[in-house]
């Protein structure tokens, strides 16, 4: 079975005003998704947006939304929301890197780890790859294959592809590989799952560098989302950056591990 893993980012490493930063979007089998795409451009069109959908946008009151209502702005996040919730077999998945752990972590540890932006995303693919294996699996038959299709985005977007390529080909325990498909840049435009993907990414976002820090209530779009069945939405501080870092090769003590 083919899923396909759709990605946006959220926040960038060098906007110090962002508490974390990472990735975020949805995985789902393929059928999930040729089912789910004719929905979401229904609903856009019910409510006369002729562009991609832009979570941004919507909340900034720009754009196709300038003259719009507050209800109306609600009646079209919550059909929006509540389609990617009733979507059978999607799950929600994203991690965030808190900036202040990483920055209090040694210049050697800092170098070895790489930019946030990318420890985010290989944790999202190996979670991916992984994810829709279970005890029931039968590789006599087929094998499960995850396709990750990124958002377009200058300096990132590129590099995710290099990377995708490199967990390929240098994974020291020589099973990721097996799972891993394809890579590719795409658009909103020309991927209406990487919409969705926004929309996650934006309200993961808020949650760990609004909602968190000023100890509000949760968004409900973000509620939404983190009470759905098997999220992956995932905060990495101090600690988990430790792990990743003895996982990915040398650590600062000189010690040597096998890449997970």
């Amino acid at each position: 079975m083919l899923h396909v893993l759709y990605l946006d980012e959220s926040g960038h490493p060098a906007d110090q005003s962002k508490l974390h930063v990472g990735v975020a979007g949805l995985v789902a089998p393929i059928q999930s998704w040729e089912a789910f795409t004719p929905r979401w451009i229904a609903i856009l069109e019910q409510f006369g947006v002729a562009e991609p959908f832009h979570m941004m946008d919507l909340a900034s009151r720009r754009n196709a939304y300038k003259t719009w209502t507050e209800t109306k702005r609600r009646e079209l996040l919550g059909a929006l929301v509540e389609l990617i919730v009733a979507t059978p077999n999607i799950k929600p998945l994203g991690v965030n890197i808190c900036m202040q752990a990483f920055n209090e972590m040694s210049e050697a540890e800092q170098l070895r780890l790489g930019n946030p932006y990318f420890i985010a995303l290989e944790h999202c693919i190996r979670n991916s790859v992984f994810e829709p294996l279970d005890a029931d699996c039968d590789f006599s038959k087929a094998v499960p294959r995850i396709r990750i299709i990124l958002a377009r985005n200058e300096g990132y977007s590129g590099k995710g592809v290099q990377l995708w390529e490199e967990m390929r080909n240098f994974d020291a325990i020589g099973v990721t590989g097996m799972f891993m498909e394809s890579i590719q840049v795409g658009t909103p435009k020309d991927h209406a799952p990487l919409q969705a993907a926004d929309l996650v990414a934006y309200e993961t976002g808020k949650f760990f560098n609004y909602t968190v820090p000023h100890q509000k209530e949760r968004r409900w779009a973000y509620k939404r989302f983190s009470s759905m069945r098997d999220n992956s939405l995932r905060h990495f501080g101090k600690q988990e950056l430790k792990a990743t870092l003895q996982a990915s090769g040398v650590t600062a003590d000189g010690f040597e591990y096998f890449r997970l």
